[in-house]
């Protein structure tokens, strides 16, 4: 029998919302409680328990209890070969003004911020080993995202209504909605004698929205390659390859005497290959050359901030021996 206990306190504010020049304040605190019994029998492990949050927002003046689902369990098919898995879970998620630029740096600071829930998310999959270098873990899951937080551009101005610098189309705000969000993923691993080390995962989505026309700027498809191989004792070579499917925005304006509606944008899928060579010249020294968005497609990632194309980048490391 396991039991954990947590309190996570939020505070803070923004001097303005992005319409009002008024203040804008944010804060809550969660007590979450998670216990769990762990039972285990030859080839099946099973962890059966629940989490329960209480949330006090004070901005918003609302008390809520939580209760989620807490249960996984796995089964060795084939001992260290095959191995099958399922789970359904849920919990309370604290968002923060961190978090939301660590996904998307160009949010204005005048967000409402609050948690989402996972109402409940049931997994079930199957992982284990192909051959003796070759692994694999395919997983399909089903959830229900509450107050899910989704990026969509700021309103442009075009008069005096708005005269910050992140009112012309540069900045993204957050809308919240309740999202029934299916997932299938797929990851295959490919390691021989630690000299290379092949990764390589699909996602693919599928989005429900509640109340917003579109689950904006989420893509469908998701896919991502990483390797690296030692090519000698001294020369090493890493990759990454990156697959972003399209997603939908919108663009609208305020301050018009007959305002346009808003138009949906659509961002096109990209695709981003970078390398990295690097020679270890000393235990301390090395020099590397990495190479950024090889294919040289300037593809917008958010809407309105198309990215650098090719890159170019030489240097030197040196690790301190303490």
């Amino acid at each position: 029998f396991n039991s954990l206990v947590a309190i996570d306190y939020l505070k803070g504010s923004f001097s303005r919302s992005y319409l009002i020049s008024e203040q804008k304040k944010y804060g809550n605190v969660q007590i979450s409680a998670a216990p769990s019994y762990q039972y285990s029998n030859g080839n099946l492990d099973l962890s059966i328990g629940f989490k329960a949050s209480y949330l006090m927002d004070s901005e918003r003046t609302l008390n809520k209890f939580y209760i989620y689902p807490n249960i996984k369990a796995s089964y060795s098919v084939v001992n260290s070969i095959v191995e099958a898995y399922a789970g359904l879970t849920g919990e309370l998620i604290q968002n923060s003004f961190s978090a939301f630029t660590t996904i998307n740096p160009f949010v204005s600071p005048t967000l409402d911020i609050r948690p989402s829930s996972t109402a409940f998310k049931f997994v079930v999959g199957t992982k284990g080993k192909l051959s003796q270098s070759l692994g694999y873990d395919v997983n399909g899951s089903y959830s229900r995202e509450e107050d899910k937080a989704l990026f969509r551009s700021n309103s442009i101005a075009n008069n005096s209504l708005l005269t910050n610098n992140y009112s012309h189309g540069n900045s993204f705000g957050v809308v919240y909605d309740a999202v029934n969000v299916f997932k299938l993923s797929a990851a295959l691993e490919f390691d021989m004698s630690q000299k290379l080390n092949i990764k390589l995962i699909g996602d693919l989505y599928k989005y429900d929205s509640d109340s917003e026309p579109i689950a904006w700027n989420l893509p469908a498809v998701v896919a991502s390659l990483f390797f690296d191989y030692q090519l000698t004792d001294t020369w090493s070579l890493a990759g990454t390859l990156f697959y972003c499917g399209s997603r939908e925005d919108t663009t609208n304006f305020v301050g018009l005497i007959s305002p346009e509606p808003a138009v949906n944008e659509a961002l096109g899928s990209f695709l981003d290959a970078n390398f990295q060579l690097e020679h270890e010249l000393t235990p301390q020294w090395s020099a590397f050359i990495k190479v950024n968005n090889i294919v040289n497609n300037q593809y917008k990632r958010w809407n309105h901030y198309p990215v650098q194309g090719f890159q170019l980048l030489g240097g030197a490391s040196y690790k301190f021996d303490f």
